[in-house]
């Protein structure tokens, strides 16, 4: 081999050399004799051959090869890019020593890494690398062992520290990485515990002239974003304020900008996770502002670009909670667009992702939902399939709004797998505080998604569950008070459609007066008041306490209608639906032209939106109204159109409810035979639902219409059924109008006449009575 080398071979050799394994690493070290340009790429593979080495446990292969890094790095001219390489192999020889027990020879690598990173950083700018921090190592594949290492080398500064303060630095490195490390592998605690050490050995640096302003300041703001992260609200917020005042009487210069713009970003989470949305905006915007003014040189470099993406994608949550929608998404905007560079440079597609989902809860505020599921749908695909990096919690964040955003655009068969999914993978997550709070998010999302798809039971206990997680977390921190409003609301519409209506009611009346008082102290929760009003006006229509349910549902309709003037694309479904809430109020009141109106008013809303389960409901009420009013022929226009669409949807409950309807006005009009074929899909639409109701309906017509055909005896059964189905459906009075028919069924059949005081007695809760009465009707004439 001789000339110029291939400019591929050159940047790609050490990758392939590596991979190669042991062959591979001999036919590059002769190369390297041969072409010292070569020697770089050699120190490259040997660096990346020991960390093969130690993940699969051979750690003798591991230490060897690791040295021999060390040493062909060190021999190298200094660069930044060799200091970073050799930063990471002496990193991962100190590992590799810590796995084989040699503490010695560890501790001394430990060392001789610490005094590689003194000497870059007190030499000349060209000279020196961005901190290497233990928490960024690629060891971090085998995590307990990076993390036993970092713990290893804080005991030896600690040791050493304690005789001499000359190690106060060492220690203090050492803290910070193993604070970092500990955030990074999920043990938010034991960081948070970590990083106020941190701080500590930097106050004691600073008293004795060892270290300036801005590593206290550093550690402070570092120790505040940990505490934050660990659920400690009000030791982040003093560590925060400590190091703002700091930055701010520090001279301006870019290391000033940088950290005074991290140290305002954390205390701008703080007020938000406090309540105070107004204050976290101010310190937010200041943030941006801050890295805006940055240096060229300093503000187009990887990691400023990077921390001008959070601040900004932090600036869109907390303008969104203080009400300021629209101006929410202009930062959220521009944060993903910075973070898309990023991505194409490097790994950040976890970061994306979120950015991603934040971006589409923004869209979704203002009712643009079709952007929304678009950026969810990508959120989704970035992050499947991958490991580690908090990729788990950002998955189920995109799942939790994507199942959110199915149901908002009337998707519910797409909403609940999304959902669930989001539940699944946060359980994993779930020992600690913020990730309690996402779990009791998705649940909510999930019992809301199954009860809008008829699963009551199910949708109860994930509503039970939400409650229960909440209630304990808004009890320490206000801030969460909204997430309890809407659990509460999702509980009450739970217990509603499971039939537990006292049970509803207590929820909603407890959602409903939380409500109030947070859309009292600020507008941005009025939607929220406008759910907890429909959801009281639905409970209090099925306890039949009519003037209440209409109180509820006006004011619904009033708070929906203001929401839509400012919002239309957001808010107009939500009028629609308070407006045939209202309908049915006014239906069950018997103001029934007025209840027409109203429903007739919102058909075209859920047609143009294509909410076809809002527009099901419709026509089914719709149709009921026509027959109330004495217009069969507009009933039955109406309950064909709820058919159709059951079918549709796929909802056999809906479809029972819909061919019932129709089988009356078929009989109503002496059609005896359309009306039996209606009736027989009810009775089979409503046992695929498992529903007691429509089936018991269903088989008292279908017995009614064969006994006007002449067949009592099949009557008779069919009597019998329905009877035996409202005694299930612990309906006794029901059950008793089917044996009255049954009576006058024995009478024409010629059998014994039982009376009224049989028929009285007959209870879902007295099986004697009940197996009586049915000797009673099948008991032959001639017995």
């Amino acid at each position: 081999m001789s000339g110029r080398i291939n400019p591929y071979l050159e940047r790609y050799l050490g990758e392939h050399a590596s991979r190669a394994g042991r062959p591979g690493l001999d036919g590059l070290r002769e190369l390297a004799a041969r072409h010292p340009a070569l020697t770089d790429r050699l120190g490259e593979a040997l660096e990346a051959a020991a960390l093969d080495y130690r993940l699969a446990g051979r750690l003798d292969d591991a230490v060897g090869t690791g040295r021999e890094a060390v040493q062909v790095l060190s021999e190298l001219p200094a660069s930044p890019a060799r200091s970073n390489l050799l930063l990471a192999a002496l990193e991962g020889l100190a590992a590799s020593y810590a796995a084989l027990g040699d503490v010695e020879r560890g501790e001394q690598t430990i060392m001789e890494l610490d005094r590689l990173r003194r000497r870059l950083s007190a030499g000349p700018a060209s000279d020196t690398v961005r901190s290497h921090s233990f928490a960024s190592d690629r060891a971090w594949q085998a995590p307990s062992q990076a993390l036993e290492t970092l713990r290893r080398r804080v005991r030896i500064y600690e040791r050493l520290a304690a005789t001499d303060p000359g190690h106060w630095p060492e220690l203090a490195g050492a803290l910070d990485d193993l604070a970092e490390a500990l955030a990074a592998a999920g043990e938010r605690h034991a960081a948070a515990r970590v990083a106020e050490q941190h701080v500590e050995v930097c106050r004691d640096l600073r008293r004795v002239g060892a270290a300036d302003e801005h590593a206290l300041a550093a550690a402070l703001t570092g120790a505040a974003r940990l505490q934050f992260d660990a659920g400690r609200p009000r030791r982040a917020a003093s560590f925060a304020a400590q190091a703002i005042e700091m930055y701010r009487a520090l001279p301006s210069g870019p290391a000033t900008t940088d950290g005074l713009a991290t140290a305002l970003a954390v205390q701008g989470l703080v007020h938000s996770d406090s309540g105070e949305a107004r204050a976290a905006v101010r310190c937010l915007q200041e943030a941006v502002e801050l890295r805006r003014d940055l240096p060229p040189e300093v503000a187009e470099t990887e990691d400023a670009r990077r921390r001008l993406a959070l601040a900004l994608h932090d600036l869109g949550v907390v303008l969104s909670e203080s009400g300021e929608r629209l101006d929410a998404i202009r930062p959220a905007t521009e944060a993903v667009g910075l973070m898309r560079q990023l991505t194409a440079d490097g790994p950040s597609s976890v970061q994306l992702a979120g950015m991603l989902v934040t971006l589409a809860q923004r869209y979704r505020d203002v009712g643009r939902f079709a952007q929304a599921v678009a950026l969810c749908e990508e959120a989704v695909s970035v992050t499947r399939g991958q490991d580690g990096g908090g990729t788990t919690g950002v998955l189920a964040l995109a799942l939790d709004t994507l199942g959110a955003l199915y149901q908002d655009t009337s998707d519910y068969a797409a909403a609940v797998p999304a959902a669930e999914e989001a539940v699944t993978l946060l359980r994993t997550l779930a020992d600690d505080r913020d990730d309690d709070v996402a779990l009791a998010s998705a649940l909510n999302n999930l019992a809301s998604a199954y009860r809008r798809t008829g699963r009551a039971e199910e949708s109860r206990t994930a509503a039970v569950e939400a409650v229960a997680m909440v209630r304990a977390i808004a009890g320490v921190r206000p801030a969460y008070r909204t997430n309890l409003a809407v659990a509460l609301n999702n509980l009450a519409g739970a217990d509603a459609e499971d039939g537990r209506l006292e049970s509803a009611a207590r929820a909603a009346d407890e959602g409903l007066a939380l409500c109030r008082e947070l859309a009292g102290a600020d507008p941005g929760n009025t939607p929220l008041l406008m759910a907890a009003l429909a959801t009281t006006a639905r409970i209090f229509l099925g306890l039949g306490r009519l003037a209440e349910a209409a109180a509820s549902a006006e004011e619904a309709v009033a708070t929906a209608r203001a929401l839509a003037a400012d919002n239309p694309a957001a808010f107009a479904m939500e009028l629609a639906r308070c407006t045939l809430d209202l309908s049915r109020v006014r239906g069950a009141a018997g103001d029934l032209e007025n209840a027409a109106a109203l429903a007739e008013s919102v058909v075209a809303t859920f047609a143009e939106h294509g909410d076809r389960r809002g527009l099901l409901e419709c026509h089914q009420h719709l149709g009921a109204l026509a027959m109330r009013r004495g217009r069969p022929d507009e009933a039955e226009t109406h309950h064909r159109s709820a058919a159709d669409l059951a079918v549709e949807l796929d909802d056999r409950a809906a479809a029972a409810t819909a061919n019932l309807a129709l089988a009356r006005i078929a009989a109503d009009r002496g059609d005896v035979d359309q009306a039996y074929e209606y009736g027989a899909e009810a009775l089979a639409a409503a046992e695929e639902a498992g529903e007691l109701r429509p089936r018991a309906d269903a088989a008292s017509l279908l017995g009614t219409l064969v006994r006007a055909a002449g067949d009592p005896a099949t009557a008779v059964v069919l009597h019998i059924h329905a009877m035996m189905l409202h005694l299930a459906d612990d309906d006794t009075g029901c059950a008793r109008d089917e044996a009255r028919q049954l009576r006058d069924l024995r009478t024409t059949l010629g059998g014994p006449r039982f009376d009224e005081a049989a028929i009285a007695r007959l209870d879902a809760q007295d099986v004697p009575v009940v197996h009586q009465l049915i000797d009673d009707l099948t008991r032959s004439p001639d017995d």
